[in-house]
């Protein structure tokens, strides 16, 4: 078959059996070693659109604002994928603006931060949050006070589990629009969600600050407000040792919002000498 460069309504095509059908044919309708002849008519054409590279300042932004919109009546319909493929297309009208004006640029300002926002969106529905926060986070370098940046990547973090962040962009977001009541519902499900993950950590933790001292060998349970407060772990058996004589290590450890509380740990270096060492060396961070 001949490629054709001049306008044409309707060419006429022969094709040879050898690259057609050839001896097999395609029975019942082709017989085998038929010359095929075909009539194609041209019902439409257009110009190759342009590269974006090629494209003026003016052809960008308005390619841009053709994708925001596509994706807008994408979004419409329920077709979040397709409104995503839009946005980001449209997003990549500028990657090359660097040496555009100050007023061009602030065109592009008034398209890229609804595209990302929306594209923003689509992520959370599709469940794409990395991606999510990545574009609220651009956005908000563009806008800081936009509540829509801080709210939907405020809605990404909860949804990966970043609670602590997430509620402090539904705060900012309240800031901005305190009469949102989607935001305040988002923020308290997030501060619910904080005190679960907090109640967890103090039913799972809780109890290793309640140990019998190494020193007095007494219970002691400490108050989670003290925020010197030894704890000992007795790791011997009754009368084996006088662990007072080991060497020791601490480590701080702090669960949830309560303040650090020590834990002392006797090392039986005369039993185990490397690994009283290796502990010694992993607590100290000396060699």
């Amino acid at each position: 078959m001949h490629a054709f460069s001049l306008p044409f309504s309707v060419v006429s095509q022969t094709i040879q059996p050898d690259y057609g059908y050839g001896a097999s044919g395609s029975p019942p309708v082709i017989p085998p070693n038929s010359v095929l002849k075909f009539d194609v008519e041209l019902l439409d054409s257009h110009p190759k659109p342009k590269d974006k590279w090629e494209m003026n300042v003016g052809e960008k932004l308005e390619g841009a604002n053709a994708e925001k919109e596509r994706g807008n009546e994408a979004f419409k319909k329920g077709g979040y994928a397709e409104a995503a493929a839009a946005y980001r297309e449209g997003l990549d009208f500028f990657s090359f603006s660097e040496n555009w004006t100050d007023e061009e640029r602030e065109q592009q300002k008034r398209l890229e931060l609804p595209l990302r926002l929306n594209l923003a969106t689509c992520c959370n529905r599709l469940g794409e949050f990395s991606e999510a926060i990545e574009q609220t986070t651009k956005a908000l370098e563009m806008d800081p006070e936009s509540s829509k940046g801080w709210y939907r990547r405020g809605v990404a973090r909860m949804a990966v589990g970043q609670l602590d962040e997430a509620r402090h962009d539904f705060v900012q977001a309240a800031k901005l629009d305190p009469k949102n009541v989607e935001i305040r519902r988002e923020l308290e499900k997030c501060k619910k969600k904080i005190e679960e993950v907090r109640a967890k950590e103090k039913s799972a933790f809780g109890n290793i600050f309640k140990k019998v001292d190494l020193y007095t060998g007494k219970s002691a349970l400490l108050s989670p407000c003290a925020p010197s407060s030894v704890v000992s772990v007795r790791a011997e058996k009754q009368g084996v040792r006088n662990v007072s004589k080991c060497p020791k290590v601490y480590m701080d450890i702090k669960v949830g919002d309560n303040a650090p509380k020590r834990v002392v740990f006797a090392l039986y270096n005369d039993t185990v000498p490397k690994t009283a060492e290796n502990f010694r060396a992993l607590c100290t961070g000396t060699g």
